[in-house]
């Protein structure tokens, strides 16, 4: 903390005595010192007993949590002969081009989770360099892009909004010629909102499909993005199939669970059940997610199995609605959720950020309007709240169920 990008560092023993530290840093004329604190003594403290349930594994990553508490994904050990590039790095860097010494990848998220974390190490492993934020600020990773001259950088499509509201005058001067991939995933990217950052940026956005369970994996490029609308792209990792709840195949084109089999299978720690609901017969395993696959197998998410409603035996999807709003001028971004009716079981509720300066009474009647014209009775909305901020985790999620503690019924849509 508070070195200087690019000053040398002159490693030294540790510790040496006091005459020669002060002899050794002025001759090297060096400004300061920094220094580790060994960790044994505070491994001792926290806990002086070995665990004796202590789970075998190569790493335990958590979830992060958009549908639930998170959950501790365990992967298997590789075998003791192994050696080189752990599997999951080689993986991504040829998936995401990022083997190389030229290679500099800025992090924009924390390392505590599983994209950021197996990105880095993985640009690491192919001999690049690694910048990591503290934390997200848009402005400031603009600077990092230009000032690093960075090569590749991953977000979250809440990142990208953040970006694009920065000043006019900010983007416009915005240049970052060595930036040739942005990558992205993690939560649902919009139709428009990739545009606006292809038109931005250029063809350099890349979006994947995956999660901490490491399943499988989809890929779309910005031209392929540009050329199928809405798609995550096709399988890079894994087998795919789409199935009903009893995991038979579904025929192209109709929504199912989006399951992957053929890679390592993962375990929840010390949660079974949910292990269970994320496994099917014959060696599928899931993300949670539904969609459909098209007849050249391109993959198109509908949304979460745990974010469905089902309104009147209906099954109603989030992201459709929130598709229809959120294409009305005057939105900046929404979010539906489902809450408990006395008649249907369940009924939607938007909830719509406004961009700056909005006529919110004009904005309903507009959002009216969209949802009436676009969408059959039992998936308009209910109830209309304009909100300051959607519940969000610290990378970007959104945290679906954290809308229902705001739900109230006094603002009819």
């Amino acid at each position: 903390r508070g070195a200087r990008p690019g000053s040398a560092r002159s490693p030294c023993g540790a510790p040496p005595p006091s005459s020669r530290r002060t002899s050794a840093t002025r001759r090297a004329a060096r400004r300061s010192i920094a220094g580790f604190e060994p960790i044994e003594p505070a491994l001792a403290a926290a806990s002086p007993v070995a665990a004796a349930d202590e789970p075998p594994g190569a790493l335990m990553m958590y979830t992060s949590g958009t549908t639930g508490a998170p959950k501790g994904v365990i992967r298997p050990l590789l075998p003791p002969e192994w050696r080189g590039t752990p599997p999951f790095a080689a993986d991504l860097i040829t998936l995401f081009g990022i083997g190389g010494s030229d290679v500099r990848y800025l992090s924009t998220a924390p390392l505590y989770h599983a994209a950021p974390l197996r990105t880095a190490l993985a640009v690491t492993a192919g001999g690049g360099t690694v910048h990591v934020m503290d934390r997200f600020d848009a402005a400031t990773a603009l600077d990092l892009l230009e000032a690093e001259a960075i090569t590749h950088s991953q977000w979250v499509p809440a990142m990208f909004q953040r970006l694009l509201a920065l000043p006019d005058e900010r983007r416009q001067r915005f240049s970052a010629p060595a930036h040739r991939t942005a990558i992205h995933g993690a939560a649902p990217c919009t139709v428009a909102l990739k545009q606006a950052m292809i038109d931005w940026w250029g063809p350099i956005l890349l979006e994947y499909y995956s999660g901490s369970e490491g399943v499988g994996l989809t890929l779309i490029d910005s031209h392929e993005a540009l050329a199928h609308p809405g798609s995550v792209g096709r399988v890079r990792k894994g087998r795919l199939h789409i199935v009903d709840d009893d995991g038979r195949e579904k025929p192209i084109g109709e929504t199912g669970l989006v399951c992957f089999s053929g890679v390592a299978p993962f375990a929840y720690h010390r949660a079974p059940e949910k292990t269970a609901t994320r496994t099917l017969p014959g060696g599928l395993q899931t993300f949670g997610d539904l969609g459909h696959v098209d007849a050249d197998g391109w993959l198109f998410l509908t949304d979460r199995q745990d974010d469905m409603i089902i309104s009147g035996g209906v099954n109603v999807y989030p992201q459709e609605i929130e598709a229809v709003i959120g294409a009305v001028d005057g939105v900046w971004e929404c979010a539906v959720a489902g809450i408990d009716d006395a008649q249907f079981g369940e009924r939607p509720v938007a909830f719509v950020v406004p961009r700056r300066g909005a006529d919110t009474a004009a904005l309903r009647e507009a959002i009216q309007q969209a949802v009436d014209e676009q969408l059959g009775r039992i998936k308009r909305p209910d109830a209309l709240h304009f909100v300051d901020v959607l519940p969000r985790s610290p990378i970007g999620k959104l945290l679906r169920r954290h809308l229902h503690s705001l739900v109230s019924r006094d603002s009819p849509a």
